[in-house]
């Protein structure tokens, strides 16, 4: 757990106070609550005025659901964070407030948090701490509010038209377009304290998709998009989006036609590298099941540390691509019991075999490999057994990875596996 957090997918709710649908659901804290008594590392608010515009509620905007006091969800946030997980909370707040509001919120965040708190320091922003060093900690991602960044956009305006005076005598000086690289730079402006408790800057995609997805030196920030919109960027750019998520973290949301909380399938996302696959938590169905499957990995911590393929780059800075077709990686034989099993990646030591209702089944200290009836789903898969296991059976990988395995004497029966530990049940 020692690598930056956008080496990890992250298990994450999207509006996670709301209990029931997106248009007429009520809004709680009881939500949240057993969204982080499971493990979700990471929480939805979205902030809008009261009706006096004097105080804060959270709500979904635009619709019926009933609001919650925002005070009450950063208390109840702060009770249970790290009941499930010592891992770090992320909130990421969608932002309607004014700036009024905005320092009510800064001081809200400061009083009920505390040490909590995660407040980044210069130079933080060039690349994410590790989940180890946040451990206990609470962090703020949001966009940066537009009259800082007016301002910061202002005071570049200044120094140009003073360096445009002589321009032959200074070095050529290069302007960031993206907004938060101009609020992460100018170091002389004493920040405002909403600005200065945001751990995780936050971008939307606008119109140019391939522009955002654009890898910048010097910084580190979240990117938003919807379901339909990671769908083209797939399509279009899937090299893009895995080197974006190397260096950066991706959330993807429901698409907003999705009223009764449905969600949509994960594995393409999981496949592109992106951390935040934001789900409706008080939903139901298979792909919420496959998200709460995918984290009772790595004790359940709600971090699951990405495939090093996603994280690697080749010797001219290419990037695993989804779609393009892979050879064959790896050949793993199973022996008998008492012969040491040699991989080509690995010595995995001995295996032991046992039987339970008439199947064969295979365990190995290290990797488990067992052929399976059903449907491999995706990468992350499960316990599967076979009646005819050959006491010496090799398998060979038709997947990216060591993900998907083939036996030679099966072809027609895909072979699952995963890691264990130095014990398994089953």
């Amino acid at each position: 757990m020692t690598a930056p957090l956008q080496h990890y997918f992250i298990y994450t709710g999207h509006n996670s106070y709301l209990t029931g649908n997106q248009l007429i659901g009520g809004c709680s804290v009881k939500q949240i609550i057993k969204s982080l008594k499971k493990g979700v590392r990471v929480i939805e608010l979205d902030l809008w005025p009261t009706s006096s515009k004097e105080g804060i509620h959270v709500l979904h905007g635009g619709t019926m659901t009933t609001p919650v006091a925002l005070r009450t969800c950063f208390e109840s946030i702060k009770e249970h964070a790290f009941v499930k997980s010592p891992y770090p909370v992320i909130i990421t707040l969608e932002d309607h407030l004014t700036p009024n509001l905005r320092d009510i919120v800064a001081k809200m965040v400061t009083e009920i948090f505390g040490d909590k708190l995660y407040r980044p320091e210069a130079g933080d922003h060039n690349e994410f701490p590790s989940p180890e060093a946040l451990k206990h900690r609470i962090l703020l991602s949001t966009k940066l509010p537009k009259e800082h960044l007016d301002r910061i956009n202002s005071n570049q305006d200044d120094n140009m038209s003073y360096l445009n005076h002589d321009l032959s005598q200074i070095p050529e000086i290069d302007f960031e377009e993206e907004n938060e690289d101009a609020a992460n730079e100018n170091s002389g402006e004493t920040a405002p304290p909403y600005v200065d408790i945001i751990g995780i800057p936050a971008t939307k995609a606008n119109k140019k998709l391939k522009k955002a997805l654009t890898v910048e030196s010097g910084k580190a920030n979240r990117l938003s998009l919807s379901e339909q919109t990671l769908e083209r960027a797939a399509s279009l750019y899937g090299a893009d989006l895995v080197r974006f998520t190397q260096k950066n973290i991706l959330r993807v949301y429901p698409k907003g036609t999705r009223v009764t909380s449905t969600n949509f399938k994960p594995l393409r996302a999981w496949m592109h590298g992106v951390q935040m696959v934001a789900f409706n938590m008080q939903g139901y169905g298979r792909s919420l099941w496959m998200m709460h499957g995918m984290f009772r990995s790595n004790g359940k911590c709600g971090y699951v540390k990405k495939p090093d393929f996603l994280m690697s780059m080749g010797p001219n800075n290419e990037v695993f691509e989804p779609k393009v077709p892979l050879s064959v990686k790896k050949t793993l034989k199973v022996t008998h019991p008492n012969t040491p099993l040699v991989s080509s990646h690995e010595t995995l030591g001995k295996s032991n075999k046992g039987t339970r209702h008439g199947w064969s089944l295979w365990f190995i200290r290290i990797l488990e490999v067992v052929p399976s009836f059903s449907k491999v789903h995706g990468w992350f898969l499960w316990f599967a057994r076979f009646n005819t296991f050959s006491p010496a059976e090799t398998f060979r990988c038709v997947g990216g990875g060591l993900n998907t395995l083939q036996s030679a004497n099966h072809r027609d029966h895909p072979c699952t596996f995963r890691k264990l530990g130095t014990k398994s049940k089953i």
